[in-house]
């Protein structure tokens, strides 16, 4: 899909016409749940949630932001603690 976009918008025709692939569905519901629908195929457990690790593993770009996210979710993992992705404000003042 990616490449489809950057080809139109440097002006190219498209090789082939844009076809959708439902790849299923999955979610994990807790740390050692996850559900998966694809087609026929319904699984729940540990097995689609090690699945849905690997597939968004794959699916980043650069090594090293898998490499890191790999490691930050199994710190998770392990540690049972959860990084916040706050960004903190100064606090206003109040008028009176």
């Amino acid at each position: 899909m990616g490449r489809l976009i950057s080809n139109q918008l440097k002006g190219r025709e498209p090789d082939r016409p844009f076809r959708y692939r439902d790849l299923g569905t999955m979610a994990v519901v807790g740390k050692n749940f996850a559900v998966l629908e694809s087609g026929r195929l319904r699984m729940s457990g540990s097995s689609p949630g090690l699945a849905w690790v690997l597939i968004h593993l794959m699916s980043l770009p650069q090594l090293q932001n898998g490499l890191r996210v790999q490691i930050q979710w199994l710190w998770s993992y392990f540690s049972g603690q959860r990084s916040s992705r706050l960004i903190p404000e100064a606090p206003r003042e109040r008028s009176p």
